[in-house]
């Protein structure tokens, strides 16, 4: 008993004083933590400090934060509650089945917990097809692009209990957008479709956006539909070699690091494209805007996309501005879309099904709010369908025409009517 007590003393005693022993003599090295946090600045001593009480919070904040095993404390604590209850010390991460890892949000919009309804997602895209039309007559393309996501890729390994929601933004996007014949790609689904029909995988267990070779497929498949679009040939990336490796490129264990444990995650062997740049005199560089999210990093470090251009601007969220090496904040109330425009052969909106909520990051109303010769607010503009709507119905060939139109496609005939007076008055606003 009374070696025991020795022992559990001498324990003690060590984890008292290992961290001044690692200030001392650093004996271990130890990994900083991943993901995003903040830590406490130390804070001078004043006599109005000391005396409120302050001064002795902020102080232990910093040390807490900054004492030398914190790290490898806070490591073997996740560790043992991802090992013990298959429980992740991050708050946006959930564990799925067979291990897989998901952020929440993207959770949240499978099962419609951010849906912005019909009516809001119908406006967002009237506004986009006019900014499409106005942008070809000065012979200039609009691309929308909606990223994958890992919740439509792998749905078969979501957390137990979570449904998919018929009132989903991607699916109601992409319906409406298809509807108003809108320049679109929908990885969302086409990975859902080439899953079991590619080499490698199109998203790591242990990450949150397309993989390696997922992004290099996705710029490539962009860079086919800019060509298609605007009947030129454009520099595609060749891809050599594939080199096969367990999860090690970062954008594939994003996830995994946000975890913070102690021992690594069995990975999956992937794909890592060996890819050279390639361009002759025939191929055209265009210039290109992109408005978008985080997925579009992992083109430009993947498939080094803007290579594929003669100029290239990255509005980040559309409010920060990036260009090859260089990035700069945006103020985008005054940002002169005007000028952009015309330095741009081609202009890219792209969003994951997370940020569809806030798909556009303002760029949308900001472009047809600038493009549109004859702007009228979305109360007005319910107004005029409203009002073309009750002239349609008391025209019996026009109602002939749309009640056959709604049998066709299987829909009612409230609906394709309302379809008929929103085309009317857009065109009329054109």
């Amino acid at each position: 008993m009374n070696i025991f007590r020795k022992i559990l003393f001498a324990f003690l005693m060590l984890v008292l004083f290992a961290s001044m022993i690692q200030r001392s003599l650093p004996l271990l090295t130890i990994k900083p933590l991943g993901g995003t946090y903040t830590l406490h600045d130390d804070t001078a001593l004043t006599w109005q400090g000391w005396f409120s009480g302050k001064y002795q919070a902020h102080r232990d904040d910093y040390l807490t934060d900054h004492f030398e095993l914190r790290n490898l404390f806070i490591r073997c604590r996740n560790q043992v509650d991802y090992s013990l209850f298959n429980k992740p010390d991050a708050g946006d991460i959930v564990i799925g089945k067979k291990g897989e890892l998901y952020n929440t949000w993207y959770i949240d919009s499978y099962n419609g917990g951010n849906f912005i309804g019909t009516r809001s997602i119908n406006d967002k895209l009237r506004k986009l097809k006019l900014i499409q039309e106005k942008l070809a007559e000065m012979h200039k393309t609009l691309l929308v692009v909606f990223a994958p996501s890992k919740d439509l890729y792998n749905p078969q390994n979501l957390p137990e209990g979570t449904l998919k929601s018929d009132s989903n933004n991607h699916d109601v996007f992409i319906k409406l957008a298809k509807q108003k014949d809108l320049n679109f790609i929908d990885f969302g689904t086409y990975f859902a479709e080439q899953k079991d029909k590619t080499p490698y995988p199109l998203f790591g267990k242990h990450g949150a956006h397309w993989s390696y070779y997922g992004a290099c497929l996705g710029a490539d498949s962009i860079i086919s539909m800019m060509e298609k679009l605007r009947d030129i040939k454009m520099p595609h990336t060749i891809w050599r070699t594939n080199i096969i490796s367990e999860e090690e490129d970062k954008d594939e264990l994003e996830l995994e690091s946000e975890l913070n444990l102690i021992f690594p995650l069995k990975h999956d062997k992937m794909g890592h494209p060996q890819i050279q740049d390639t361009s002759n005199a025939h191929q055209k560089r265009p210039t290109v805007m992109v408005i978008g999210d985080s997925y579009i990093w992992n083109l430009t470090s993947h498939y080094n996309f803007w290579n594929c251009f003669s100029s290239f601007k990255f509005s980040y969220y559309y409010n920060t501005l990036y260009t090859p090496g260089k990035g700069e904040t945006m103020k985008s109330d005054t940002f002169n879309l005007t000028e952009a425009f015309k330095a741009s052969d081609i202009v890219v909106v792209e969003g994951t099904e997370s940020s569809l909520n806030h798909f556009g990051f303002g760029f949308i109303d900001a472009a047809f709010k600038t493009l549109s010769n004859d702007t009228i607010s979305d109360i007005e503009f319910s107004k005029k369908v409203k009002s073309m709507r009750n002239t349609i119905k008391v025209q019996p060939i026009w109602m002939k025409a749309i009640t056959e139109k709604a049998r066709s496609g299987n829909i009612s005939v409230d609906s394709m009517l309302t379809r008929d007076a929103i085309w009317m008055v857009e065109h009329d606003i054109n």
